[in-house]
């Protein structure tokens, strides 16, 4: 099973750094810390550190310390499954399956290969929806793209100074589906990983405008004084090597950003629709 990895995405709320109302006491009435989680303390780990400790799969314990109004409090929880309701599917009136994901949350992978393998056996596709969608859970979003791939590199983590790590799809996925997969400049993170897989190993056509550009990874540095500074430690890139930071996905067809929204998917939904039409009749849908 892979690990409960969230994407990175740096932003100033998603630290707590000492010295701060979010990162050590006095804090004032009404407001409460984390301070411990199974015994680890959250002084100097990230929000996402401290997310992903308290992940983990349904029924386990964790045990959890607060600070509410300054008195320490201790917690023995248990884990339990939670709908994300960040899937969403569809049917067109000719048989086009559109996947909207909001974020890659615990299970979004399951939910999408449910969403795939249970559409009608009737002419049509699929429309994976990635606009605005931030990130997320890394493995969440291989697991994505393992539902249409047959197996084999999703992407490519460097760090300096270790071995690239290889993150791989699940063998397996739906390879005849006609897939289109829909981005804009919202997409980002771990969603970029998703497109950016499913078109370099022409899995799909990718349409829409440029996404975001976010594929490095930063971790805090702590200065002498007690202040932080973010140091990119490590990158992704996608199976053909491309290092998405900065530059994103230039869509296979490009829709202007400008555009209403409503304009990209038509667009997408006339792809999906073509790459159908070219299938032979017993391999639709």
């Amino acid at each position: 099973m892979r690990s409960s990895r969230r994407w990175p995405i740096p932003r100033g709320r998603d630290r707590i750094r000492p010295r701060t109302r979010s990162g050590n006491a006095p804090w004032s009435s009404g407001c409460c810390a984390v301070s411990a989680v199974d015994g680890i303390a959250t002084r100097d780990l990230t929000v996402a550190t401290v997310a992903a400790a308290l992940r983990g799969r349904p029924a386990t314990g964790v045990g959890l310390a607060v600070r509410r109004d300054g008195v320490p409090l201790r917690f023995a929880l248990v884990r339990t499954a939670m709908a994300s309701h960040d899937v969403s599917a569809s049917l067109t009136a000719d048989g086009v399956v559109v996947i909207r994901i909001a974020a890659f949350t615990r299970g979004v992978g399951r939910e999408v290969r449910a969403a795939v393998t249970g559409r009608p056996r009737r002419p049509g596709g699929v429309l994976l929806d990635l606009r605005a969608n931030p990130g997320g859970l890394l493995d969440e979003a291989v697991d994505t793209a393992s539902v249409f791939l047959p197996g084999g590199l999703v992407a490519t983590f460097e760090r300096a100074g270790t071995p690239p790590e290889r993150l791989m799809a699940d063998p397996g996925g739906d390879t005849a589906v006609p897939l289109v997969v829909l981005v804009d400049g919202g997409t980002a993170s771990a969603a970029e990983i998703v497109a950016g897989s499913l078109g370099d190993r022409d899995r799909a056509v990718i349409v829409g405008s440029r996404t975001f550009g976010k594929g490095s990874v930063q971790e805090p540095l702590r200065l002498a004084d007690g202040s932080a500074i973010e140091v990119t430690v490590g990158r992704y890139r996608t199976p053909s090597g491309r290092n998405l930071d900065g530059s994103g996905i230039d869509p296979d067809v490009a829709v202007n950003a400008n555009r209403p929204p409503r304009e990209a998917e038509r667009r997408a939904l006339t792809v999906v629709r073509g790459l159908s039409a070219t299938l032979p009749k017993k391999d639709r849908g």
